[in-house]
Parts: C-alpha cells; structure tokens; sequence
C-alpha cells in the first residue's frame, strides 16, 4: 500500500495537472508483519528502522502521522 500527496495545481506556469509526492509504504510480509517504508529525493523506498512492530497497519499510519523524524511531511 502506497501512501501520497496529491496537490492541486499551484501556478499557471506549472500547468493544470496535480502532482503526487510519495510519502510511505506499508509492506506486508511473509510472517504476517507490517513494516513502512519512506521514500527519500529519488523516489527510493527505505526501510523505516523506528517504526513499531505491528500485525495490522494502525499502529504504522499513526507513526506515519506524528513523524517524528520528517522523512514523511519533510
């Protein structure tokens, strides 16, 4: 599950299409565990190593939420 940013257009100049951003990913893994993920500049997908465990996706959004680091919201 891919997380993003979608933006209206914002000035004449950069045409009338939204943009997206990508913000996160939720991975679900072989064991049943939920992981995320944040996208860096180029588009790369990291793991996120402070995110909690978890066995369903809640608890993930809510990390992705506060952000405490801002790799998600900048």
């Amino acid at each position: 599950m891919t997380i993003v940013e979608c933006r209206a257009p914002w000035s004449p100049q950069a045409g009338p299409d939204w943009t997206e951003q990508k913000i996160a990913q939720l991975r679900f893994d072989e064991f049943g565990i939920w992981s995320v993920w944040w996208a860096d500049r180029n588009g790369r997908w990291l793991s996120y190593p402070d995110a909690p465990v978890a066995s369903t996706p809640p608890a993930l959004l809510a990390e992705i939420e506060r952000n405490p680091g801002g790799v998600f919201w900048g």
